[in-house]
């Protein structure tokens, strides 16, 4: 038979609790930094100091990896959040289905209990 303790259900949901919270803390650095890279670039684009580094005729490309020169530290700063960002979402989805298993577990436990209520 297996038995689910009141404490591997405590674990488990304050597993996911705090995957939860940092998984959505993550995102929100994900965001701020997005935010701001975004600002610098509209205002690079807006002086023209992007337009100006371009040979030729511009396009997306060619103004995305300016930029990516540009603010390279930026860049960088985003890549490692984004880094974390995929660490944090892996640990929710493996603490969500370790919540998962113990429901499992605690329906197997049921169904055992209800068979041996019908063998009696």
């Amino acid at each position: 038979m297996s038995y689910v303790t009141e404490e591997n259900i405590h674990a488990v949901y304050d597993k996911l609790s705090t995957a939860t919270e940092n998984f959505l803390q993550a995102a929100t650095d994900e965001l701020l930094v997005k935010t701001d890279l975004d600002r610098k670039k509209a205002g690079a684009l807006a002086d023209g100091t992007i337009e100006n580094m371009i040979d030729g005729r511009s396009n997306a490309e060619k103004r995305e990896a300016v930029a990516r020169e540009l603010f390279a530290s930026d860049y960088n700063t985003l890549d490692k959040i984004q880094d974390v960002l995929r660490q944090r979402r892996l640990r929710l989805d493996l603490a969500r289905i370790d919540v998962e298993k113990v429901r499992m577990l605690l329906r197997l436990s049921e169904l055992e209990a209800h068979i041996d209520r019908q063998k009696q």
